[in-house]
């Protein structure tokens, strides 16, 4: 079970990923609509594919990359 502190953490994070999320769609939607102007991962700088950013217009990056950042989340989640 997690504690008062932990829920509150993660409702922080949840927010703060939230937020992030809305600044990228503005940005993006003020550049040249959905999808980053290049369309580049902001991790590996591959592209990141139309069906990717069709599907999620928020995507920062490419769906390896996207596995590896949700499993280095959940690891630190764990401590």
């Amino acid at each position: 079970m997690w504690t008062e502190q932990q829920y509150e953490l993660a409702a922080k994070l949840a927010e703060a990923e939230r937020e992030a999320s809305l600044e990228t769609v503005r940005r993006r939607l003020q550049a040249d609509g959905p999808g980053s102007p290049d369309g580049a991962c902001n991790d590996c700088g591959e592209d990141i594919g139309p069906a990717r950013l069709e599907a999620i217009p928020s995507a920062v990056r490419c769906i390896e990359c996207q596995v590896i950042h949700e499993k280095q989340q959940q690891q630190r989640a764990r401590y």
